[in-house]
């Protein structure tokens, strides 16, 4: 390094530069006046020791070129490039740079790990608990072998009201009953005059169905008549809400933690089709699922409907769990006799009582009332009902209405339509065409 600081300055300040000197290359006899050209071409190797260079006075050691880093300049006679050092290198191999990590496609993997997870146990949870509830009740063809003394609240000393002792008759068909074919667009229909109990208008009435949430309607006769306070409270469980999301199944909303009256709950299981609510009735009435589907099915047998069966208190598919569109409307024929039924039915919303959890109560909304009036058919008044929906058994309704002329009350069922509005437009077609002159 000269005086001045400066590193590898070309030509060195003490000599005077000759262009035509320096443009011949030195060949080698005699003393080279400039020694640092021959060493600006050293190779970029990486010695093990330090080579040192005896110059002659007044002589500078040149400086390394500083065009680019090593691994920019080219290989010469064969030495490493490309980012490794040698293996013999004192400063061992370079370190490899390491490639950033995606997280997108690990991220993608575990959530279709997590939703194909969650579509198995929907699967495998809501099969199990069929099976259960259907295994539950084993009975002979006939009634001749069930003991009446069996049936809940009949001789147990259980409060029931008046209407647990309702008997119910299969309505009669008669020459005027009316033949409904593809005026409406479910598979299968039934409207019962309950003053004569005779079949206005029919299609298929007897054939067997998957009565979806109408089965909720059973639930309701059941719970109530086995209920002996309906201010008792339940506290919602996790155990319940859980399968009933991953199924999919309509649910009232009320919370896990929650304290509700068996009031609410029967509302709950009627107007939004709560499927929380009905399996909590289920549970605080028989202590399980299990038990309390047993009792309904005890209630199948005690009205003498002979094509009906239960494998759960909700409706959710099962191949065990069917009836007709005949004996649906018995059902319903019979909830209607209870006035409290009769009343829960009828009701379009609900508040249900201050908890936690809900401070201003939980509105319930009925599912066929907020599809309709009731007044649509300018004939009739619809004045309550129950939906029905699974895959299997597709939109299905079961409703009372009121002949607006006569004052007479009919019972109407309809299943198994493609569309949402299919039973409500079934409906009010109905009444509109079939009571148009009266």
């Amino acid at each position: 390094m000269n005086n001045n600081g400066n590193r590898g300055v070309y030509p060195p300040q003490n000599h005077t530069y000759n262009s035509k000197q320096n443009s011949q290359p030195y060949n080698g006899q005699g003393q080279n006046p400039y020694p640092h050209q021959n060493q600006m071409q050293r190779q970029n190797s990486y010695p093990t020791q330090r080579q040192h260079t005896t110059l002659n006075s007044g002589e500078r050691r040149p400086a390394m070129p500083r065009s680019g880093t090593p691994n920019q300049r080219p290989a010469q006679n064969g030495q490493y490039r490309g980012g490794q050092r040698p293996p013999n290198s004192p400063y061992g191999h370079q370190r490899e740079m390491k490639q950033p990590i995606s997280w997108i496609p690990i991220f993608i993997g575990l959530l279709v790990i997590m939703i194909a997870v969650g579509i198995i146990c929907t699967v495998v949870n809501s099969r199990s608990r069929a099976a259960n509830a259907g295994n539950s009740y084993q009975t002979d063809s006939t009634t001749d072998n069930i003991n009446t003394g069996d049936i809940i609240g009949e001789d147990e000393g259980t409060q029931t009201p008046s209407g647990s002792k309702i008997a119910v008759t299969y309505a009669s068909a008669t020459s005027d009953t009316i033949q409904l074919g593809s005026s409406i667009m479910s598979d299968y229909a039934i409207l019962i005059d309950l003053s004569t109990n005779t079949v206005k208008a029919q299609k298929n009435p007897d054939s067997t169905i998957f009565p979806a949430s109408m089965t909720k309607i059973m639930t309701l006769i059941v719970a109530y008549e086995n209920c002996k306070n309906f201010d008792e409270t339940f506290t919602m469980t996790a155990e319940i809400t859980d399968p009933l999301f991953l199924a999919g199944a309509s649910v009232a909303g009320f919370s896990v933690g929650e304290e509700v009256t068996v009031r609410d709950l029967l509302y709950g299981a009627i107007l939004p089709s709560g499927g929380d609510a009905t399996d909590a009735l289920a549970i605080h009435i028989a202590g399980s699922i299990e038990k309390f589907v047993d009792m309904m099915n005890r209630k199948v047998l005690q009205m003498g409907l002979s094509n009906t069966h239960f494998a759960n208190p909700s409706g959710l598919h099962d191949d065990d769990h069917y009836s007709t569109p005949h004996e649906i409307a018995l059902i319903l024929q019979y909830a209607l006799k209870i006035e409290e039924c009769k009343k829960i039915l009828c009701t379009y919303q609900y508040t249900t009582e201050s908890t936690p959890q809900h401070p201003e109560g939980l509105l319930l909304t009925s599912t066929m009332f907020s599809r309709m009036a009731g007044n649509e058919s300018g004939t009739a008044t619809v004045l309550g009902g129950k939906t029905g929906y699974t895959n299997e058994g597709l939109h299905c309704l079961a409703s009372l209405a009121k002949i607006n002329s006569s004052g007479k009350e009919y019972v109407l069922v309809t299943a198994h339509a493609p569309a949402t509005y299919d039973p409500v437009y079934d409906c009010i077609n109905i009444y509109k065409e079939l009571f148009a002159e009266e």
